[in-house]
């Protein structure tokens, strides 16, 4: 905290923007900042409230302290709100993946290779670790040889992988990769509101996703991609839709990408917070 305070007194940022539990503790507890005028985002209350519960009580103890505390879903808004939170919505919104080139000529090869075989390509970028379900992606994959190829972005592979599941490991701006697949898949036991979901939606890819609230709130009423219980037979018989029918596919791709331009573009995001900015500063004007 000391090395943050002293951030604070050389820099004399106007706003402190804060995110996650842990920054957004260390930065409120600092001091040498006014309160009022700082800004926390919880990028989904249930990964604190299930996986981190060690910084639970923290965070509550905290929740009256600060300028603005924002929700990345109305999911997490409602809870945050029922925990006596004065929290806002403001979702997320990512730039647009079609405009991200991808940069790394061996996992383009690795990635084409598996187009080449005839069979469409699904893409997960998560990383391996809770909530994040590998687990059920490897057994869906399994189930699913010779229909679909399932590869991943975010881990290294298992000695008992399925010949149709590719882990490609860590890779660096994976949402350019997008664009190369037929369909990205997502399985978590709770989200706040994907990133990874909403970079596949602007880059007009179906998607194969849990039905959980902070996923389920990015594909919104509209159909732009297939929600399904995590378990293998329902993941299996949603990537199975989309393997036999191209023309669903695309559907569901360009309904995506509707979405993401109307819903969860960054320039949205960015002028919701701007918004919030400029309340905090005219709060302080004498």
């Amino acid at each position: 905290m000391l090395e943050i305070r002293a951030l604070y007194r050389s820099w004399k940022p106007n706003i402190v923007h804060l995110h996650t539990s842990k920054a957004g503790a260390l930065g409120r507890l600092a001091g040498a900042f006014p309160a009022s005028r700082i800004v926390y985002t919880m990028h989904g209350y249930d990964q604190l409230r299930i996986e981190n519960r060690v910084f639970l009580g923290i965070d509550r103890g905290l929740r009256k302290h600060g300028g603005v505390i924002v929700a990345v879903s109305e999911r997490d808004r409602e809870v945050m709100l029922a925990d006596g939170y004065d929290a806002r919505l403001v979702r997320n919104g990512v730039s647009d993946a079609l405009k991200s080139q991808p940069r790394d000529a061996d996992v383009i090869g690795r990635i084409l290779a598996l187009r080449n075989q005839g069979l469409p390509v699904f893409l997960m970028v998560a990383r391996d670790a809770r909530p994040k379900r590998l687990d059920l992606a490897r057994s869906a994959a399994e189930r699913l040889i010779g229909k679909a190829q399932i590869a991943w972005i975010g881990g290294e592979a298992l000695s008992t992988d399925p010949p149709n599941f590719h882990a490609i490991g860590i890779v660096p701006g994976a949402c350019g990769y997008l664009s190369l697949v037929d369909g990205f898949l997502l399985l978590s036991d709770h989200e706040g509101l994907s990133l990874s979901i909403l970079e596949a939606m602007s880059a007009g890819l179906p998607s194969i996703v849990s039905a959980v609230a902070g996923i389920l709130e990015c594909l919104g009423d509209d159909p732009c991609g297939i929600a399904v219980n995590n378990d293998v037979n329902s993941i299996v018989r949603g990537i199975g839709r989309l393997c036999a029918d191209p023309s669903l596919r695309k559907r569901l791709g360009e309904a995506a990408r509707g979405r993401w331009l109307r819903e969860f573009s960054l320039l949205r995001m960015a002028d919701s917070y701007e918004a919030i900015y400029g309340e905090l500063l005219r709060r302080d004007r004498p």
